[in-house]
């Protein structure tokens, strides 16, 4: 939800207007439903509403100060007719008491500029003070403000102490002169303590010579994270039309580029993709693999898959909600996640928190700070470490049977809801007493 609605969202939220926070919570949602993606009726039909939006504010605006001209004219009209004149008295005068000056805004540290682009900075001070205020109103209802990524803009605005959550958004965007990576930039060296989620991203918070910061793993809602009926169900179906007996699930985002590489949007599907097809060739035909409809790469690895032939053995859905996707986990054999960037986020422990093997690529040294033990991870990184993992899982079921096991005695030791509870509280107290 884009900032004018999430913010009056908020502050009819906090309020109590039900029936305010209700609208604007449809507006927002509208606006960000609303498909730019081909720069045509959607992206103008999404400017008509925020245009919209403005309008009916500033007519509002307007409204408020014609009422306000009115009810001067008649108190002056009223005098004039009963007093004859204007009282001319001495101005009034402000008492001591009383400061008259605006609430300065701290300096901010600086931020790598392209002159081409818009300047973050400049437009956080330079916002509309009617604006900041409404902005310092809503800040002033929460005893902690917690931002995301580059969201940093409103407590940022309003002046407000505030902590930040990593969740991928610092390899590599606050050192972008863009306006969101000035943004990000602010984000982070501005928030009183980081939260990082992802491992590979601490030399970039000593880059930024954070203030404070520590290690978090990625919270994941554990309602889903055990056996059903209906996974069970889910799994006698996939058998039964893929004719397999082996499945293995691949959720992931669909972004691969061999030439490129890139660490903020790469997954090495391809990797994965080989290796399965000559798991299928040279060891079980009837194995068969369950992958998400999403992503750039989505007709590059339809076409690997036709071209390696294998293609029947896959099963595309589209994306699902977190339930939904908890029940696949629980419905395979094994989680197939990322193969390139040698970190992880919420979709592995996931897979452990069922008890299930999860399949990617580690950088272990990376991850040595943020756990006494490191995962029980099935660690691949090329095509043939992808066949040599599968291999072993489907012709040794003790192996597989020991995995699973010390994946979900990991996941309770380490990242648990409980320990994260934890781990957040701790830091929020400290916040609280300063």
């Amino acid at each position: 939800m884009r900032e004018p609605f999430g913010l009056r969202y908020l502050l009819a939220k906090t309020e109590g207007r039900r029936w305010a926070a209700r609208f604007w919570w449809k507006v927002g949602n509208l606006d960000r439903e609303i498909d730019c993606s081909d720069g045509g009726v959607g992206k103008r039909l999404r400017s008509g509403l925020v245009g919209g939006y403005k309008l009916v504010r500033k007519g509002a605006a307007a409204a408020r100060k014609l009422y306000r001209l009115g009810r001067l004219c008649l108190r002056v009209g009223y005098r004039l007719i009963t007093e004859g004149r204007l009282r001319s008295g001495r101005k009034p005068t402000i008492p001591a008491a009383v400061d008259a000056l605006p609430i300065a805004i701290e300096p901010m540290p600086s931020v790598p500029i392209d002159p081409d682009m818009p300047n973050a900075l400049r437009d956080i001070e330079a916002t509309a003070p009617a604006y900041r205020e409404s902005v310092r109103t809503l800040m002033s209802r929460y005893d902690i403000v917690q931002v995301y990524g580059a969201g940093g803009r409103l407590p940022l605005i309003a002046g407000t102490p505030f902590l930040a959550f990593e969740h991928g958004t610092l390899r590599s965007l606050p050192f972008e002169s863009s306006y969101m990576g000035q943004l990000t930039y602010l984000t982070y060296t501005r928030a009183r303590h980081a939260f990082i989620t992802n491992a590979d991203v601490l030399g970039s918070a000593q880059r930024l010579e954070l203030p404070s910061y520590s290690f978090i793993p990625h919270p994941v809602n554990e309602d889903s994270l055990h056996e059903t009926p209906e996974s069970q169900a889910l799994r006698a179906s996939l058998c039964r039309e893929l004719d397999t007996d082996f499945i293995v699930f691949h959720p992931s985002r669909q972004h691969w580029e061999p030439e490129v590489r890139s660490p903020n949007w790469e997954k090495g599907n391809d990797i994965f993709i080989r290796g399965f097809a000559r798991f299928v060739k040279d060891v079980n035909p009837r194995a068969s693999a369950v992958m998400v409809d999403w992503g750039l790469s989505v007709p590059a690895s339809r076409a690997l898959l036709e071209e390696l032939g294998v293609a029947d053995r896959v099963r595309w859905i589209p994306p699902v909600p977190n339930a939904l996707m908890c029940r696949y986990i629980a419905a395979t054999d094994l989680l197939a996640d990322q193969f390139w960037l040698g970190s992880f986020g919420s979709t592995a422990p996931k897979a452990w928190g069922c008890g299930k093997p999860a399949m990617f690529y580690l950088n272990e040294d990376q991850h040595r700070w943020c756990f006494p033990e490191l995962p029980p991870v099935l660690n691949v990184r090329s095509p043939e470490d992808v066949f040599e993992s599968l291999r072993r899982l489907h012709q040794d079921p003790v192996y597989m049977r020991a995995v699973s096991q010390d994946s979900k005695r990991w996941y309770q030791a380490y990242h648990s809801n409980e320990l994260i509870t934890q781990k957040l509280l701790d830091v929020y107290r400290g916040q609280a007493q300063t």
